[in-house]
């Protein structure tokens, strides 16, 4: 049988051994399934679901504090043990996974009156996923830990509130922060102090575990899956070395063919990546990064119009296997446009992808074209002036050339990277 992609919309761990345990010899892998979450682990199915539960009990602190939240990041997560010096636990972002790596024999020391969780940099991390989920721009920072809150919840919580009411965000932002300055002096005091303050809150945070399924993994698939995590970690040799190992004993897994493309992409083999997944894409378990991935490519290799409907029925897939793909939403507007489709039918597209992604200026500025190609030059401008005028120093640029361009009512290509 096939091996599949351990993913969920949520977070996929890794949850491994300890280097002592580890030493005692491989262990098997399990796989335990919540409705958000997905745990992969040496360390045994009890472990395994206590990992589950405590990224369940996180999600579930940050829904009863920020209700409105959106929490469908399209991108799972996953974790490692490399060796036997390393912390405890890391949070990296990648373009196939969010991963998280996670030693599961670090104590949580629950008992003592002021326990620290170990993990708390990955649990700060998918804090901060979370909040790139739901705002294009941040401008203070929260912490949350084993249910101490910050002071600055609920000026957030109406801030949100406002915007959901319609308002603008400036009127919004004095309405719910009130006057930006003093706001400001505030947070630059408390970032300057050497201790931050916080209030405690006893909450009781509950987590049906009836749903949640667990399974042994074949070893191909577990090996497939630690090659992509080091693929995604700059590791290419040993992503090859052990995606070659699975393929020699299911040479269908998918996540394996998945792990040797993406070592070949970013060792800059484009060619050979394009070919392994033009096999990837034709298993039944190929993921939705594989066929954005091979979309992406071949779009590259592409040098007529006519030749484009391969590439849009990659991106198109993407999305229909991952409804929060922002990037696939992004490339299928961008390819449609290029294939002559209106503008009705493509700017949809393009916004979903901003609204999947706020931080993603790329994506306004696709939707900015469509509009704009669509008729709409003005309010096309007026939008792209808008954002400029919030915008990081990276995006300023970007923007700065779509304005002149829509101001000068020069043409725009939808279909151009951003």
């Amino acid at each position: 049988m096939a091996c599949s992609r351990s993913a969920s919309l949520g977070v996929v761990a890794l949850a491994v051994l300890g280097p002592a345990a580890a030493a005692a010899g491989p262990a098997p892998w399990v796989e335990v399934k919540t409705p958000t979450f997905t745990v992969v682990s040496d360390a045994g199915e009890k472990e395994a679901r206590r990992v589950a539960l405590q990224f369940e009990q996180m999600q579930a602190l940050l829904r009863e504090l920020w209700p409105w939240a959106r929490f469908d990041s399209s991108r799972p997560i996953t974790w490692e043990q490399k060796g036997r010096a390393h912390p405890v636990g890391i949070f990296a972002e990648r373009p196939d996974r969010n991963w998280v790596a996670l030693r599961t024999d670090a104590a949580l020391r629950e008992a003592d009156a002021e326990w620290e969780n170990p993990h708390l940099v990955v649990f700060h991390e998918y804090v901060h996923l979370v909040l790139h989920l739901n705002f294009s721009q941040l401008t203070f920072g929260e912490r949350a830990s084993g249910g101490e809150l910050p002071a600055e919840q609920r000026p957030l919580n109406r801030l949100v509130g406002r915007l959901k009411e319609g308002k603008a965000p400036a009127e919004a932002e004095r309405e719910a922060l009130g006057d930006p300055t003093a706001l400001d002096r505030e947070l630059r005091h408390y970032v300057m102090e050497r201790g931050f303050h916080y209030q405690r809150r006893s909450m009781t945070l509950r987590v049906e575990t009836g749903t949640w399924t667990s399974r042994p993994l074949p070893e191909a698939e577990s090996l497939g899956l630690r090659a992509a995590f080091h693929a995604a970690m700059g590791r290419p040799t040993e992503a090859r070395a052990m995606a070659d190992e699975a393929l020699k004993l299911d040479p269908g897994c998918a996540v394996a063919y998945e792990a040797q493309a993406m070592a070949a992409y970013r060792q800059h083999e484009r060619a050979e990546a394009l070919r392994i997944l033009g096999h990837a894409v034709e298993l039944p378990a190929a993921s939705d990064h594989v066929h954005y991935l091979y979309g992406h490519l071949l779009w590259d290799e592409t040098q007529e119009k006519a030749g484009l409907g391969p590439v849009e029925r990659s991106f198109e897939r993407a999305v229909q296997m991952n409804a929060s793909y922002a990037e696939a939403y992004n490339a299928l507007a961008r390819v449609m446009a290029a294939r002559g489709a209106p503008a009705d039918k493509t700017f949809p597209l393009a916004a979903r992808a901003s609204q999947l992604a706020p931080t993603v200026v790329d994506y306004k500025i696709t939707a900015l074209r469509l509009a704009a190609s669509g008729g709409d030059v003005e309010g096309a401008r007026l939008q792209a002036q808008a954002l400029l005028e919030r915008a990081p120093s990276d995006d300023r640029p970007k923007l700065t050339a779509l304005l002149r361009q829509l101001e000068a009512k020069a043409p725009v290509d939808p279909a151009a990277p951003p």
